[in-house]
């Protein structure tokens, strides 16, 4: 038992090892601009999720976002 413990922890220190930490740092930069910067939609992701509209069908605000972004992108960057 004490060599799976030891075999645990040593599996987790190559994971969790200060590669991995840089590695999600950059990667935070990297999809920020790669998407068109999204993050600064949340505020109006979270109006439309709490909004109450009658008549309005039930859409998730992340989905609602997420199509009206992906139409922004695929409308500006046509392929030829």
């Amino acid at each position: 038992m004490e060599a799976l413990s030891k075999l645990g922890e040593q599996g987790a220190s190559l994971v969790w090892g200060p590669w991995l930490i840089a590695l999600l740092f950059g990667t935070h930069p990297f999809l920020t601009v790669r998407t068109g910067f999204m993050q600064r939609h949340l505020g109006r992701a979270i109006k439309l999720s709490v909004s109450k509209e009658p008549g309005a069908p039930v859409v998730c605000a992340l989905t609602g976002l997420v199509a009206a972004e992906s139409k922004r992108y695929f409308s500006n960057h046509k392929s030829d």
